[in-house]
């Protein structure tokens, strides 16, 4: 099924229809810190292919150390 508009109606149609929310588990918050520090370390072994994925592993690695705030951060794509 294919959503369109906010990703947050999109997000809530997909958890009615799978029947459960992770962000509900104990769990999820140490998978998600674990997600986003992979994404962080991509965005590092990129960084010398360019300004943007330069700027997105610094910006990550200050959003990890707390410099901007609460999640969600404003991550874009390196590639």
């Amino acid at each position: 099924m294919m959503h369109t508009g906010d990703p947050r109606e999109a997000f809530e149609a997909y958890c009615t229809a799978y029947g459960y929310d992770v962000r509900d588990w104990g769990g999820y918050p140490t998978l998600r810190s674990i997600r986003e520090l992979r994404a962080t370390t991509v965005a590092f072994q990129l960084a010398d292919q360019g300004t943007i994925p330069l700027h997105q592993a610094r910006y990550r690695l200050a959003c990890l150390r707390g410099h901007h705030g609460p999640r969600p951060w404003a991550w874009t794509t390196i590639a």
